[in-house]
């Protein structure tokens, strides 16, 4: 305990880290891109950078097709459309409350599933108690980047052929490493 620096160890950072503090990278590279968006008075919606991330995102994750949306909640309602979802969802309490949202907002009743104590993600062993037959998906949340265990998807495909949404909008990190690579965190939603 006399490691951590708010008891008196060495901190690790020379500054504290906030973590609402935007990491901009190399600055005149990105007021280049600004001022590029700024002459061409396309801010939003379908524009070059739009496609360009796209682009990047699917590169890094050897995914034929990706579509950026404008927020995680309605990704999920569209994953939920998508995925045919009805009648009723496991998903974690220990998530922000919009992945029950994207659920309500189309007619699904969220069923919470309590979490394991240690990693705070979906318990397994409490996922097939649940599941009857108006059970259409499970929809785990990945919490601290650790990612949920792959036995509630599998128990939900084992109760009942459900489909299983991942929740993963911490997870899926592209970390600069010090040797100026990228690494990467490969995660996907799957239906």
């Amino acid at each position: 305990m006399s490691d951590f620096a708010i008891v008196g160890g060495v901190p690790a950072f020379a500054e504290p880290v906030h973590v609402g503090r935007p990491n901009i990278g190399d600055r005149d590279r990105l007021m280049e891109r600004i001022g590029g968006v700024i002459d061409r008075r396309w801010l939003t919606n379908d524009g070059p950078l739009v496609h360009e991330f796209e682009e990047a995102v699917a590169a890094v994750l050897g995914a034929s097709h990706c579509i950026a949306m404008c927020n995680g909640t309605v990704a999920l309602e569209i994953a939920i459309r998508a995925a045919g979802l009805r009648g009723e969802v496991i998903v974690s309490p220990f998530t922000f409350v919009a992945t029950a949202h994207a659920l309500q907002w189309q007619e699904i009743t969220p069923v919470f599933c309590d979490i394991d104590p240690r990693t705070h993600n979906i318990d397994p062993r409490r996922v097939e108690e649940l599941i009857t037959p108006r059970t259409t998906g499970i929809l785990p949340v990945h919490v601290w980047g650790r990612p949920a265990r792959r036995r509630v998807v599998a128990a939900g495909r084992q109760a009942r052929p459900a489909a299983a949404l991942r929740r993963c909008a911490r997870l899926w990190v592209l970390a600069p490493r010090p040797d100026g690579r990228t690494a990467r965190h490969r995660r996907k939603l799957t239906a």
